[in-house]
């Protein structure tokens, strides 16, 4: 597939692997990029411009492109899509409306905004997304950017705590809970939602020895030898990956380590069912012994990923 045809089917922006599954050649991508038609941001992200609508949205207002349309730009994780494009304009523009649009009055600094694109940075971004989303949505987004290493944590929880006004508490808040170490926005939405269920704190990314092998929980509590998995289909719902899956799950049982797993409806759409199964787990876990090898009699060990 030709490389505009597919980011205007995906609205103007698209990763890499969105790319590739779409049918596009990669030679034909570096052309596009080459050419100016097509614009990289930054490693992995792709857009183009002339179908990007925030843009559009941002030059008939005179301001920039912010919050969640700025991080849709950026390839930040968003639980949802933003249904609204998201423009800041200096606070003595005069007061309009735009049809789809949300507008957000504050000045803007040249440090803060792209050199090339309308667009908010990625630590000013950051930070307008901690403040306007719910908690789980920020977190997500905060964790994307760590991973991306766009931003870092000191950063964030540092420009969190020099906010002030509506929704500031919130943002730092969220900039507290914020970890890198988590692989996907499925894990993050699942250490918000144990965390708001008073559960205790778990050990993310954590390797088991076991005799059938070394394998990486998603979360392990360690006082109770509980772990929990958290499978998204995209990677768990082919053959191949049900077979990995099948493996780690025996190496856990053989291992003596109690696994609870859990699908994206779990998490995102079943917190209390998703907290209440893993709080029922720890409490079997804790009437249980420590897990013994079976080859050699000791302790399975437990060492962070």
């Amino acid at each position: 597939m030709d490389p505009l045809s597919a980011l205007e089917a995906r609205d103007g922006v698209a990763s890499f692997g969105e790319l590739m599954r779409d049918g596009v050649q990669p030679s034909r991508l570096n052309l596009a990029v080459e050419s100016g038609s097509v614009a990289r941001p930054h490693r992995g992200v792709y857009v183009l411009p002339s179908a990007f609508a925030p843009f559009a949205a941002a030059k008939r207002l005179g301001g920039t492109v912010s919050h969640t349309s700025a991080a849709r730009f950026h390839g930040f994780a968003l639980l949802a899509e933003p249904g609204q494009h998201h423009v800041t304009v200096p606070r003595g523009r005069r007061k309009e409306r735009l049809a789809g649009a949300v507008i957000h009055r504050r000045d803007v600094s040249a440090d803060e905004e792209l050199a090339r694109w309308p667009v908010t940075g990625p630590l000013r971004t950051c930070l307008d997304c901690l403040r306007l989303l719910p908690l789980r949505d920020a977190v997500v987004l905060g964790d994307s950017a760590l991973r991306m290493e766009r931003v870092s944590h000191d950063q964030l929880v540092t420009g969190a705590a020099l906010l002030r006004g509506n929704r500031s508490a919130a943002a730092r808040r969220a900039a507290s809970m914020l970890d890198p170490r988590g692989e996907s926005a499925l894990e993050s939405v699942a250490r918000v939602e144990m965390h708001l269920a008073g559960l205790p704190e778990p050990e993310p990314q954590v390797v088991i020895e076991t005799p059938l092998g070394s394998h990486r929980l998603d979360f392990y509590f360690r006082a109770h030898h509980v772990g929990v998995e958290t499978d998204g289909f995209a990677t768990h719902g082919m053959r191949s990956g049900l077979l990995r899956d099948c493996e780690r799950h025996n190496a856990y049982v053989v291992g003596g380590v109690l696994v609870v797993r859990f699908g994206y409806e779990h998490v995102v759409g079943m917190p209390a069912f998703f907290t209440s199964t893993v709080e029922l787990a720890l409490q079997v876990g804790a009437q249980r012994q420590a897990p013994q090898c079976a080859r050699c009699g000791g302790v399975v060990v437990a060492a962070a990923a």
